[in-house]
């Protein structure tokens, strides 16, 4: 890693450069992601795209390249960290050729740009942070207009027609109109919808669906039916999506019956059209189809309205829209949840009878909800259930994939803890499929060790050694559960040992795990190994930050306790 970053100072040697790779990603985040003039962007494209090739070849464990000895834990490495998947998904859409002419290479950074506001975009809406919406809003509006109809992940347009360069697109301010109304901020989504007419980027009925969009997403019924009385008024005809969106708000808000006279008027509309002729004046009627269905089947299912449920699957049927294997998985969820095995079967003939295949999603939900109650059969009866299930998926054409075994394994380990002979069976299957578990399945076995009392250290050992033969098995997550488990098992020397190689190995240990470790050597009354995990971090990652920082998780709570203990 350091020999790259090299490349782009070669007259320094490698000893020389320690701070070279955080600096230049954080300089790459900066010119990629903040709002800056599109004439420094152009005139940097060159070094932008050096940049961008050498982090694509980086370790995707930033750990190594922010855990930098002079740079410690200081805001430049805590900034990298925190932008730093963003970055990789960046720089994993960039060309490997330098544009040739600059304007190229200007709309090349502002792409990078857009792809990043998409993401920050829906963190945004997760925290419910309108104040950051703002923000991105605010960057959005530096973009270049273009016309390019991509998707937010470069993908063409229903057209076929893909452009090379994406700026401020009507997807991405579609994007934003949604978000405002999710958050109840219609006069924010106005202003996004003024500024796309100023920009000649002319609504869509996408641009609708936003709107309607986001009034489901904040469950705003009013909202919601003035939009769509409005797109009514409007020259945009809503199309099925619009449609679609429309009826599963209803459902999600409550609204149950108004959702089914929706539904049921999107289907007199269109068939009306085609008695009619697509030559009458009310052309352009939305056509119902199996989203459609799944998405309303879906809701009133969520809303414990299965009867409703059926009657539009019934209704569904004479306009001749059948069921795929979507609605089946829906319908068949709640069925082997409750128990209703007969249904359940009942179900699943029908789906082989309609000609639908079952995929990992069925079988998956099989198993999770058969194995709910997993604890009243002996390991053996599971065993049974489970190779039974994993066969026939196979006969249907159907591999498991990791998310299947993780889902068994889990649903073992909590329904019956105390033996393991059920999860050392899918273990020793997958070795024979030549799957390796993935890091998430090494966790979650750790973690049943460590949970046994006492623990099973030697299990643990054994685990660890496992690991240790497959290559990329493990994460800073996993070695995390390792410190504290030591920590909570007392074995601090060991749970000392495993930080000690993490540290040699720039991997560093979270702020809590470090704080259980501390925590466990003073109830040890170990007083010179907790002043040496003080001593070693403040040398490794930097002393206390202010109390107005925000920090990394649990940095605060960790300095705070060696301040109590008086360590520090």
């Amino acid at each position: 890693m350091q020999q790259a970053f090299g490349l782009l100072t070669p007259g320094f040697r490698s000893g020389h450069i320690d701070n070279v790779p955080i600096t230049a990603i954080a300089t790459l985040v900066l010119l990629t992601k903040d709002t800056i003039c599109g004439e420094v962007v152009s005139g940097a494209a060159p070094f932008i795209h050096a940049l961008r090739n050498v982090v694509a070849v980086c370790d995707s464990d930033i750990s190594k390249i922010a855990a930098t000895r002079s740079l410690g834990t200081g805001p430049v490495p805590d900034y990298v960290t925190r932008e730093w998947p963003s970055i990789k998904e960046l720089v994993a859409e960039t060309p490997t050729t330098l544009p040739e002419k600059s304007s190229s290479s200007l709309e090349a950074s502002h792409k990078y740009v857009r792809l990043s506001i998409f993401k920050r975009l829906q963190d945004a809406l997760g925290k419910r942070d309108a104040s950051q919406v703002d923000r991105l809003w605010a960057d959005a509006e530096q973009l270049q207009v273009s016309h390019d109809e991509n998707d937010e992940n470069g993908n063409p347009s229903a057209s076929g027609q893909s452009k090379r360069y994406n700026g401020l697109t009507p997807v991405l301010c579609n994007q934003f109109i949604l978000v405002y109304m999710a958050l109840r901020k219609p006069n924010r989504a106005v202003d996004v919808w003024n500024h796309m007419v100023a920009k000649s980027l002319n609504p869509t009925a996408a641009t609708w669906n936003a709107m309607l969009g986001g009034c489901k997403a904040s469950k705003d019924v009013n909202a919601l039916e003035t939009v769509w009385d409005k797109m009514q008024a409007s020259s945009i005809k809503p199309d099925t999506g619009c449609w679609t969106t429309r009826i599963s708000g209803l459902v999600d808000c409550g609204h149950i019956d108004a959702a089914l006279s929706a539904l049921e008027d999107m289907g007199k509309r269109w068939l009306r059209e085609k008695t009619e002729g697509y030559k009458s004046a009310r052309a352009g009627a939305a056509e119902p189809t199996i989203a459609t269905i799944n998405a309303v089947v879906a809701g009133l299912l969520r809303k414990q309205k299965p009867d409703a449920a059926y009657r539009v699957l019934a209704w569904a049927d004479k306009l001749g829209i059948s069921p795929d294997v979507i609605t089946f998985n829906t319908l068949l969820r709640p069925l082997i949840r409750e128990g209703r095995s007969k249904q359940a079967s009942t179900l699943l003939q029908q789906m082989q009878k309609s000609g639908v295949e079952a995929d990992v999603a069925t079988f998956t939900t099989i198993i999770d909800e058969t194995l709910s109650s997993a604890d009243k059969k002996t390991p053996e009866q599971q065993i049974k259930v489970i190779s039974g299930v994993l066969s026939k998926m196979e006969k249907s054409g159907v591999q498991a994939n990791m998310h299947t075994y993780g889902k068994l394994i889990y649903q073992l380990l909590r329904t019956s803890p105390g033996d393991l002979t059920a999860v050392n069976a899918i273990l020793e299957r997958m070795f024979e499929k030549g799957l390796q578990p993935s890091t998430h399945i090494y966790t979650m076995l750790l973690e049943h060790y460590f949970s046994q009392s006492p623990p099973d250290l030697g299990a643990v050992r054994g685990l660890i050694e496992r690991t240790r033969l497959q290559h990329g098995s493990t994460d800073h997550v996993f070695w995390d559960r390792v410190i504290e488990g030591y920590a909570r098992a007392g074995e601090t020397a060991l749970a000392m040992q495993v930080l000690g190689r993490l540290n040699n190995k720039k991997n560093m240990a979270g702020w809590i795990t470090l704080r259980t470790l501390l925590g466990a050597l003073v109830e040890n009354e170990e007083w010179d190994a907790a002043r040496t995990l003080v001593s070693n971090t403040v040398a490794d990652r930097g002393g206390p930050i202010s109390q107005v920082e925000r920090g990394r998780e649990g940095q605060h709570l960790f300095w705070e306790l060696a301040e109590q203990l008086g360590i520090i």
